[in-house]
């Protein structure tokens, strides 16, 4: 009896470290994205679409929000669209296809900038480093 307790404590402990992944303590967590941007089709002249994908390369999941970015070549900004709420897990990818307006001193080239911010706190946990550029027609 005593043999058959045993056994089934070890097999609750093993079964509960098999369960559902969990965060990890913030010390151990790490927060790591990578993200392009590139030209999606362009359905019609007033509109310019882009596709985003962000991978995640964490090590635990992560409730974020993400940011893209549109600015000028001077900085100046054109848009920022902000996705709220988007859950990734590790090595999880993301595609998104967005669109926006562009005034009619938007064209030419235009900066655009992925920005991974922990939801509900705004901390920033990933930036682009290097803003894509594209041609806006």
């Amino acid at each position: 009896m005593h043999r058959l307790a045993v056994t089934l404590g070890f097999l609750f402990a093993v079964s509960g470290c098999l369960g559902e992944a969990s965060d990890l303590p913030g010390e151990l967590a790490v927060y790591d994205f990578a993200a392009t941007v590139s030209e999606g089709p362009q359905a019609s002249s007033s509109q310019f679409h882009v596709n985003i994908e962000v991978m995640s390369l964490s090590n635990t999941t992560v409730e974020t929000d993400v940011v893209l970015v549109v600015r000028r070549l001077d900085g100046s900004l054109v848009t920022e669209r902000r996705f709220v709420g988007v859950v990734f897990h590790p090595e999880e990818l993301w595609v998104l296809a967005e669109s926006f307006l562009p005034g009619t001193s938007d064209r030419g080239t235009l900066e655009f900038d992925v920005v991974v911010y922990r939801h509900g706190t705004d901390e920033v946990l990933w930036r682009s480093p290097k803003p894509s550029q594209l041609v806006v027609q």
